[in-house]
């Protein structure tokens, strides 16, 4: 199984979410989550959130 460590940041009119990394390991992927918590924000952003998501396959391509 591949896991996706996806940030998701949000301001007072909408939110973006980005893959920041995948691992094969879902431990790898939280202790990755905890260090990224630990960074000060940059921006103004009203929130961040950090998750580790599970990966499906389909076909050739990964979709959470």
């Amino acid at each position: 199984m591949i896991w996706s460590l996806l940030v998701t940041a949000c301001t007072a009119t909408g939110c973006v979410e980005q893959s920041i990394q995948w691992f094969e390991d879902k431990q790898e992927c939280i202790e990755f989550k905890l260090l990224h918590e630990e960074l000060p924000k940059d921006g103004n952003w009203a929130f961040v959130n950090y998750k580790c998501e599970a990966l499906t396959r389909v076909g050739d391509k990964f979709a959470t």
